[in-house]
């Protein structure tokens, strides 16, 4: 439970963090992806105070996960074929 509860806080950050670094910077997915995660853990230290190793994972997932399901949707770059 703790995770999911973790998983919804964090969601609407992502989503947001995604699409805006998609649509203004032009680096590789790793880079983007650093600054997207950099960027939330920032938000979360200002405002919480130190985020634990756990939460850097989930957020890291999600991020991956957020990025590939908009890949497969055809909103970023081509749509992936899965064979």
């Amino acid at each position: 439970m703790k995770y999911l509860l973790t998983v919804l806080k964090y969601f609407p950050y992502v989503i947001q963090a995604v699409t805006a670094i998609e649509a203004s910077v032009t680096a590789p997915g790793k880079t983007k992806k650093q600054l997207i995660l950099d960027a939330i853990l920032s938000g979360s230290k200002v405002g919480e105070g130190v985020v634990d190793q756990g939460v850097i994972v989930i957020i890291s997932t999600l991020i991956d996960t957020v990025v590939s399901t908009l890949n497969a949707a055809g909103i970023f770059g081509k749509p992936v074929v899965k064979v």
